[in-house]
């Protein structure tokens, strides 16, 4: 009889402490997979302006959904035509994905492929977590497209 009701006991308090899992590491490391396997070595990006022949300096455009900022940016120029339906009077560049990192603060938004099915949202901290090499500054990558 003691040991049935041990055993009773054990089960009550499997049930009612489970172990704890925590479904956000394993939800992180699968987000990290995603935005490593779809993120491009190198993207194309729109520039809020034609950048300056003399000048080492590049402003991402920046738009706005639901009322937060984001930096759209694309895996090719066919994700491009199919996002914007070709209604972009920006410059478009592909540039060198560490050059984008390197560009980014942390806290802005970035969607690769915005307003396709295929979209990922992640952020510049993200980013810079999953692609820590360095831009070298040496070698220009850019392209107009």
């Amino acid at each position: 009889m003691m040991k049935r009701t041990c055993l009773f006991i054990a089960i009550a308090v499997a049930f009612l402490f489970p172990p704890r899992i925590k479904p956000e590491a394993n939800a992180s490391a699968s987000k990290d997979a995603l935005i490593r396997k779809g993120m491009p070595p190198a993207i194309l990006v729109v520039l809020a302006q034609e950048p300056d022949p003399k000048s080492n300096i590049l402003t991402l455009q920046d738009y706005h959904r639901d009322g937060r900022s984001f930096i759209p940016i694309f895996r090719s120029k066919e994700s491009f035509q199919q996002s914007t339906r070709g209604g972009v009077k920006k410059p478009i560049y592909q540039i060198d994905r560490r050059l984008l990192i390197s560009m980014l603060h942390g806290p802005e938004t970035v969607i690769l492929d915005a307003g396709l099915p295929d979209e990922i949202v992640t952020s510049g901290e993200e980013l810079k977590r999953i692609f820590p090499e360095p831009f070298d500054t040496s070698r220009s990558t850019s392209n107009q497209k």
